[in-house]
């Protein structure tokens, strides 16, 4: 018989009482069937496994206890951080059935557009945030202003060149979707530059939402959110087509963007505890 030489499997006889029952003159059934060594491995590495976390969770109970309680600490403040993301996926659920209803193509158009201009902003904010929240969460309170200062320079120009390219690259944008002959064209070309006069108020708007999230006021970032996407753009998209028409449907998103300007405004003025500390 060839001898088997395995160190766990031998180490296992001794301390695993599942495989005591295995003898010498046994292995034999394993020289017929090698695949058994890595189940028997397997169980032998797993039971002193179990021995060696059953001392280690006794020695620890106290620090777990403490431990368990920072995790539900973080996972309060996290769900309260991720709260402005998740109130922006349900609007935009939301607000894309209401448009739907309308069953006016160029909607369609101007709302795929949107997400390539607005996309400027979020890509600007989502950039900005990484190191703004470390900075903050490693009191670099020099870092956060000055990272504040880049994103204010950033947010007095953007808007301005980003509705122009709107306004005149508007016939380009809506020839990738429709003829230029198709009465659908010049619907979505006109309603592109109303529905576009948003995005001078929006880069503020997202700014200050993803900041506050930066700064674990999630809450208070969506807020922000809760207003510009969901209750102000309903009420608006419910109100104002019946008034003006078409004219009202592409004014609703401006409007929306317009008034949360005066609750993020206000917002980006606040600093945090320990700006003042500073």
């Amino acid at each position: 018989m060839t001898k088997i030489t395995f160190l766990p499997l031998a180490y296992g006889y001794e301390v695993c009482p599942p495989l005591a029952r295995w003898r010498t003159d046994e292995l034999s059934v394993i020289e017929k069937h090698p695949t058994l060594l890595q189940g028997v491995d397997v169980v032998c590495i797993f039971y002193l496994w179990c021995i060696f976390n059953n001392h280690v969770c006794k020695k620890a109970t106290a620090a777990s206890k403490i431990l368990v309680h920072c995790q539900a600490s973080l996972k309060c403040k996290n769900a309260s951080a991720f709260l402005s993301e998740f109130v922006d996926q349900i609007a935009i659920a939301v607000t894309t059935i209401i448009f739907n209803r309308t069953a006016i193509a160029a909607v369609s158009i101007i709302m795929y557009l949107q997400f390539l201009f607005t996309g400027i902003y979020f890509g600007f904010s989502m950039g900005i945030a990484t190191p703004l929240g470390y900075a903050y969460g490693n009191k670099r309170v020099d870092v956060c202003k000055i990272l504040e200062r880049y994103a204010y320079r950033f947010f007095m120009v953007a808007p301005i060149v980003i509705y122009i390219l709107t306004y005149s690259l508007a016939p380009l944008g809506v020839s990738f979707f429709s003829d230029s002959t198709s009465p659908v064209f010049s619907l979505a070309v006109s309603g592109m530059r109303i529905y576009g006069l948003g995005f001078l108020f929006s880069g503020i708007n997202i700014f200050s939402a993803i900041r506050l999230m930066s700064y674990g006021k999630g809450h208070l970032s969506g807020l922000i959110t809760f207003l510009r996407s969901f209750v102000l753009l309903i009420l608006f998209l419910t109100i104002l087509p019946v008034k003006f028409g078409l004219y009202g449907l592409w004014s609703a998103m401006p409007d929306a963007e317009f008034l949360t300007l005066f609750i993020s405004i206000p917002l980006l003025k606040w600093k945090p505890s320990a700006f003042s500390q500073k």
